[in-house]
């Protein structure tokens, strides 16, 4: 089964392209975002862990884990973004194989990795190839703050604790250039599939 990794930084359209390539191939797509959401989930993986280490500041009353107070908190303080990436990775990545072994067993032909941090989560080793979706800078700030409302400090902050452009393209094998309307994006992965021979 071909493993393809698609990643890029915040606000570079990573998972529309993600989208779209599942909607091309229909093939899985796993988004590791979603993976480490689940695994913190109450009583789940590493919930108490993420407790442990935060603080119970961080919880609802309800005692699920509030995403925004940890996301404050983490892209305040690098120290603390990589204290919850070493608590999540190996989980994350234990349940992406997982997940891979489930689409190869039901024969699948491909499956998709969306992941800003494929180096640090070791996700690489898994992938066949990586693709980067790469926007430049200015314009991924621009999205951000008109899309999610982001100011443009929390832009920087973000952007800055992420692998950097060169990293990107240092470690990727095919770049789609994510710089024109989604539908300019969509005819360019369209184009990659139909040049590898995926659809």
């Amino acid at each position: 089964m071909n493993i393809i990794g698609i990643t890029g930084g915040i606000g570079s359209g990573k998972s529309l392209a993600a989208s779209f390539l599942k909607e091309l191939t229909g093939s899985d797509v796993i988004f590791t975002d979603d993976v480490a959401k689940k695994l913190m989930d109450k009583g789940n993986t590493i919930y108490y862990d993420v407790i442990d280490k935060f603080g119970e500041d961080i919880l609802d009353a309800d005692k699920s884990i509030n995403r925004e107070k940890l996301s404050k908190i983490i892209f305040a303080d690098n120290n603390k973004r990589l204290m919850l990436n070493k608590l999540s990775h190996k989980h994350v990545l234990d349940e992406v194989n997982r997940l891979i072994k489930e689409a190869e067993d039901s024969g699948r032909k491909s499956i998709f990795i969306e992941s800003a941090l494929f180096k640090e989560a070791k996700f690489e080793d898994i992938c066949d190839e990586i693709w980067l979706v790469y926007t430049p800078v200015e314009a991924r700030v621009k999205r951000l703050v008109s899309d999610r409302g982001y100011s443009v400090e929390k832009c920087g902050s973000i952007i800055n604790n992420q692998p950097q452009d060169d990293e990107f393209k240092e470690s990727s094998d095919v770049i789609i250039v994510n710089d024109g309307s989604t539908e300019d994006l969509k005819e360019k992965i369209k184009n990659i599939l139909t040049e590898k021979g995926m659809i």
